[in-house]
């Protein structure tokens, strides 16, 4: 396996944006990353479970793609004016 891929259109990065890249972690797992170092930190509340952010790692209910008919908050655009 790989450490690295490209990832596919509605994979996630542990801060709820799409993923740019998937990683294989050591467990064998895969984690997505959007290229943005903040780990969403600057975003609200975690979009996988709805409380504070988690640091450090990500939410223990992470996962790459959402379930199918689930709703996602886009937080890659800041809001307002």
């Amino acid at each position: 396996m790989t450490p690295w891929r490209a990832a596919a259109p509605g994979e996630l990065c542990t801060c709820g944006r799409q993923a740019r890249e998937v990683f294989a972690r050591s467990d064998g797992e895969e984690i997505g990353y959007c290229g943005v170092p903040d780990g969403g930190a600057k975003a609200g509340q975690c979009p996988f479970c709805g409380m504070r952010r988690h640091s450090p790692g990500p939410c223990p209910r992470y996962t790459l793609r959402l379930p199918e008919g689930a709703v996602k908050r886009d937080d890659s655009e800041p809001k307002g004016s």
